[in-house]
């Protein structure tokens, strides 16, 4: 896992604005699963279930980055 030093300020400050970004899009996606299953449109909803699903990556990452810390496939490159 990653390193023991704190992350710079702008790398801070850039992940919590794209948690916020991350957030308002899951806001989105939600709407998006609501009118889904209102309309009864499996494919629709299960493509918003995916696009929630990596939001959640997403987010998780930005947090992790916010804290320093990486997990080391990340860190080579590769995705988790």
């Amino acid at each position: 896992m990653g390193g023991s030093k704190r992350a710079p300020n702008k790398v801070i400050w850039n992940m919590a604005d794209i948690q916020d970004q991350v957030d308002l899009a899951r806001d989105l996606c939600h709407e998006l699963q609501d009118e889904a299953e209102r309309l009864v449109n499996p494919k629709l909803l299960m493509l918003a279930t995916q696009i929630e699903r990596h939001l959640n990556q997403i987010e998780r990452h930005a947090l992790d980055a916010r804290h320093n810390r990486y997990k080391d496939n990340a860190a080579n490159g590769g995705s988790a």
